[in-house]
């Protein structure tokens, strides 16, 4: 394993208009895996772009080295291309075909130092990594393809990353749209690449078995030695210790509060009493003004100790009150879409898929688990489901979500899914998934990738006419795990039927399903 780590010293960058997300960062990467977390919109993609050269820092500087290969997250499954196309090979082949023909180019010999067995290496990472289908023998590297599911695209492009050795591997959100066999058999990939994976992730299980965590949040980067458990209990013990630490600060400003009270009452009443010795005359008047300056110099020291204890009794509990994680809740409450036990949802119809065809029907508040793995015919089932069509008013929410336009923003996408609504209504339901304020009206350029996803939930949440039936196709893709575990929280509220396609068992089972639908077994399984 390589022992080379990337250094980042003083790091500074602000974007355009101004706004910093990071000032003076220093922080090391060490470890064969390291895995990187935040919340959606925290800067991950940002500081992983700094890190792979992408951006340049205002200020600072990145140590990395100098061979990078990048996945990144968003994938387009090409289509109408050869194999070696798409894992970068084609010159190399055409190369080595006019080497083996009699060629002897020096360009051609040059290229294909070190790769003289490109090929071989290339079926064996598609046997190892499940696609042994597409590719079997250097021949069928030539093949074009058709249509490619999300998670044989996302292998296909980790293959022809693998395949360049670099000295750093990095990886934005590798798993999305693999099933649970893909998954392990990338982790077996990582586990036997010789350099550095860094890895932008919200997948427990990959987090599970990375070396190092690094955090990014609130403009700081933070790296901790060890998996995700370790990372989750650490940060738990410090939540926890922060509680008690702002509830003794809260306890003391309240003491210093009630003790500043109590001083104004004293003074209070002393310079009643002084009043009334005054009008008394019962001392001469020189000693009463002694006595009055006095007074009001001892109030005054007393006022102003009391009133600086409190100020820094309140200053204390607003640092503590800031170590506190403050994190957002997603809420879901979607009047009119309720359906009845009983009620037809989609009528028994045939669905055709590439493996044949799958008899299906829901009826009621049904919740259906669509599974099997990578291009077993999910996401062509769903589009067979809705050319049924169903019998009630349906929300999808697609693997791959088109893009609306750069200037788009989540308020102008809900919009256009909602005429009967209100700006008000709107508004309200893009605050409950977390679009607040100015929020909601930012360009779909600047959101990330979490961020669209959310954005595209709210426009098929909160359509018109409602939804009934809710489709939703790997909805946790880019989802930070806080806005997930919320989001499944608030699905399982939710009071219509349910369909979804998802490879996250933490996440599928917090929503109550009552049915499984199983393409590998082709059998369909009551819960």
């Amino acid at each position: 394993m390589s022992s080379r780590s990337v250094t980042v010293s003083a790091l500074s960058h602000r974007f355009p208009d101004g706004t910093t997300i990071f000032d003076d960062v220093s922080v090391s990467l060490t470890g064969h895996h390291v895995g990187i977390v935040g919340a959606n919109g925290g800067g991950k993609t940002t500081f992983l772009r700094l890190i792979t050269g992408d951006l340049t820092p205002t200020s600072g500087s990145v140590d990395r080295p100098a061979d990078i290969a990048v996945v990144p997250q968003d994938l387009t499954a090409a289509t109408g291309r050869r194999i070696d196309e798409l894992i970068g090979l084609a010159d190399l082949r055409d190369a080595l075909a006019r080497i083996e023909t009699g060629g002897s180019d020096t360009a051609d010999l040059e290229a294909l130092e070190g790769n003289w067995d490109v090929e071989e290496r290339a079926v064996a990472l598609f046997g190892r990594l499940g696609m042994a289908h597409l590719v079997a023998e250097p021949g069928d590297l030539g093949r074009v393809v058709g249509e490619l599911s999300g998670g044989e695209a996302t292998l296909i492009a980790i293959i022809g990353a693998l395949l360049r050795r670099p000295d750093l591997l990095v990886l934005d959100e590798p798993t999305n749209n693999l099933d649970h066999h893909a998954r392990r058999l990338l982790l077996a990939e990582i586990d036997r690449f010789g350099g550095q994976v860094l890895t932008v992730s919200h997948d427990r299980t990959l987090l599970d078995h990375v070396d190092t965590v690094v955090e990014v949040r609130d403009g700081a980067i933070r790296s901790m030695a060890g998996d995700f458990d370790h990372y989750t209990a650490v940060i738990a013990a410090e939540q926890h210790r922060a509680q008690e630490v702002l509830a003794t600060a809260r306890g003391h400003e309240a003491r210093q509060r009630r003790e500043l009270v109590d001083s104004r009452t004293v003074i209070a009443h002393r310079q009643r009493y002084g009043k009334k010795m005054s009008a008394q005359k019962r001392e001469p008047k020189i000693v009463m003004n002694q006595r009055k300056r006095f007074a009001q110099e001892s109030a005054g020291k007393l006022t102003g100790v009391h009133e600086r204890r409190l100020d820094e009794a309140a200053a204390h509990t607003e640092d503590a009150a800031a170590a506190i994680r403050d994190d957002r809740e997603v809420r879901v409450d979607l009047p009119g879409t309720e359906v009845h036990a009983g009620q037809v949802v989609l009528a028994p119809t045939r669905l055709s898929i590439p493996a044949g065809s799958v008899d299906m029907a829901i009826t009621g508040p049904e919740r259906i688990h669509l599974r099997g793995r990578n291009g077993s015919g999910k996401t062509t089932l769903l589009r067979a489901l809705l050319a049924a069509p169903p019998s009630v008013p349906t929300g999808h929410l697609a693997q791959v979500h088109p893009d609306p336009g750069p200037t788009v923003s989540p308020y102008e996408l809900v919009s256009r899914a909602s005429p009967g609504l209100g700006m008000q209504e709107r508004r309200a339901g893009l605050a409950r998934m977390l679009f607040r304020g100015d929020d909601a009206d930012r360009a779909w350029e600047s959101l990330s990738g979490g961020e669209r996803v959310r954005a595209a939930l709210a426009a098929v949440l909160f359509a018109r006419p409602a939804p009934q039936l809710l489709i939703l196709d790997e909805p946790t893709n880019n989802i930070d795990m806080v806005t997930r575990d919320h989001l499944a929280q608030a699905l399982a509220d939710f009071r219509g039927a349910l369909l979804v396609v998802g490879h996250d068992d933490h996440f599928v089972d917090a929503l109550g399903i009552t049915r499984v639908v199983d393409l590998d077994l082709e059998k369909d399984d009551a819960l």
